[in-house]
């Protein structure tokens, strides 16, 4: 004798016990069936429940071990424990909120929580991160909050790197090519920089530096291969006035994918006028397709001149493959705008504009999701498992690029674009290949000091101590 004329425009993905299907009906003329499903709140809070107090307990424990971590001067480890508890914190949210929701008892989850607050969390990264240099910003990305000295900088930049292998066992790394992003090619300071990182990483527990050679194989995996090496570290530089900014990634040989990223500032006083100078057989730029991939997603626009900003992030920071990925982005002025996607196999598409919104153009302090509610596709990430890059391009004037099908189109479009006034934004998403390997962490160390202790002070002829210089 009823009527449903309402229909289920949204969903959801999660699951929630207690749902009971009571009555069930169809309609002859429209020839639709209808059900009436009602959720018992009595079973559902106690699910709800178990699963809070198991969260709690794994967060807990995370930041237990993290500082004991601390206490023993293991930052990266400490920081990598902060990091997985502030995510799973996060992610806790929607769960409380249901549950309170649909808990009619007076006490509510989150009470259990004060203690183990998003906000806390947050700075004891904050707080760890300054320690060791790292500026920790929306839980898990990490960029580089000030200017070091080279030895210092080098050591942070591998503790980046060693910090982001989820990779059990020892691993097998080759260090290659770091080269001049500008010009492609290899300077003097190329070989400082990779020597000194096979000696820092060669220090870490469980990480091996296989010995590079002089072959003349050009593509790294290939070269890798032949030095029996199981990833590969490589990079770009920028010199500008200020400082010396190094971007460096680890890529896994059997899959071809990016494994960790770090990126780091060094002071300008710590370098020679020789250490600029080409290395003579390296004199041929460097076009290839990952070097002008790299060259775009690290390029930034040192000064600017209007107050545009953009902002671009995910609903998540860690997926599984076959997960959906949804990406917002925000401007607080109307801009043109171009969002990259960069696969972790080191593919890149450009995700907007696109057949459904053809016009880059967007308006200013609006949330713009990609794919949003409107358009009738999502994007489902397919793998392999590593690191995936977002990075979105902003500029008043209009632009857009058009062809991203070779190295070389990439860096002629970078070059048109860094004519125009622009700004930039980022970010980094890690995907696992399922839910074990998402649960499965594990930190690396150093196991011996990476820094020489500093010499005696020199003896003179009389056998007493003689006078630092």
């Amino acid at each position: 004798k009823s009527k449903v004329e309402s229909k289920i425009t949204s969903k959801v993905d999660m699951n929630i016990s207690g749902i009971m299907i009571k009555e069930k009906w169809f309609d002859k003329n429209k020839k639709v069936f209808y059900s009436l499903a009602v959720l018992d709140r009595n079973i559902a809070c106690e699910k709800l429940k178990q699963q809070i107090d198991n969260e709690i307990n794994v967060i807990t424990e995370l930041c237990t071990k993290a500082e004991e971590y601390k206490k023993n001067k293991k930052l990266v480890n400490a920081l990598s424990n902060y990091k997985t508890a502030y995510i799973k914190r996060e992610n806790l949210d929607p769960v409380i909120h249901r549950y309170n929701v649909l808990n009619s008892e007076i006490d509510k989850a989150g009470d259990k929580l004060h203690l183990l607050s998003l906000s806390e969390i947050k700075n004891k990264i904050d707080e760890i991160s300054s320690g060791i240099g790292i500026a920790a910003v929306d839980g898990d990305n990490l960029t580089v909050g000030k200017q070091f000295s080279m030895d210092e900088g080098l050591v942070n930049l591998s503790e980046q790197i060693i910090s982001k292998i989820f990779e059990k066992g020892v691993i097998k790394i080759a260090v290659f090519d770091f080269v001049e992003a500008n010009s492609g090619k290899r300077l003097k300071l190329s070989n400082i920089i990779e020597s000194e990182l096979r000696t820092i990483l060669g220090k870490a527990e469980d990480i091996v530096i296989v010995d590079s050679d002089n072959s003349q194989i050009q593509d790294l995996k290939e070269k890798a291969k032949s030095l029996n090496a199981q990833m590969y570290l490589t990079g770009l530089y920028w010199v500008n006035n200020n400082s010396l900014k190094i971007n460096a990634k680890l890529v896994d040989i059997d899959s071809g994918t990016l494994i960790a990223t770090g990126r780091v500032n060094i002071e300008n006083n710590n370098f020679k006028a020789g250490d600029f100078e080409a290395i003579e057989k390296a004199e041929k730029s460097n076009l290839t397709y990952d070097f002008a991939v790299d060259k775009m997603y690290f390029a930034k626009r040192e000064e600017k001149t209007s107050d545009l900003n953009i902002k671009v992030w995910t609903d998540k920071k860690e997926y599984k493959i076959g997960d959906p990925l949804t990406i917002y982005f925000k401007s607080n002025k109307n801009c043109y705008v171009t969002l990259f996607d960069i696969g972790t196999s080191g593919k890149i598409n450009i995700l907007f504009p696109n057949s459904f919104y053809k016009d880059n153009v967007i308006n200013a302090d609006v949330t713009y999701s990609i794919p949003g509610d409107f358009l009738g596709f999502k994007i489902e990430l397919l793998g392999p498992a590593g690191i995936e890059r977002i990075k979105i391009a902003a500029t008043i004037d209009k632009f857009a690029f058009k062809s991203i099908d070779s190295g070389e189109n990439i860096l002629k479009e970078l070059n048109a674009l860094s004519s125009k006034n622009w700004v930039e934004d980022n970010v980094e998403i890690r995907i696992f290949e399922n839910e074990e390997a998402q649960k499965t962490r594990t930190t690396r160390g150093f196991s011996k000091k990476i820094k020489q202790d500093k010499p005696e002070s020199p003896i003179d002829i009389i056998g007493t101590p003689g006078v630092k210089p």
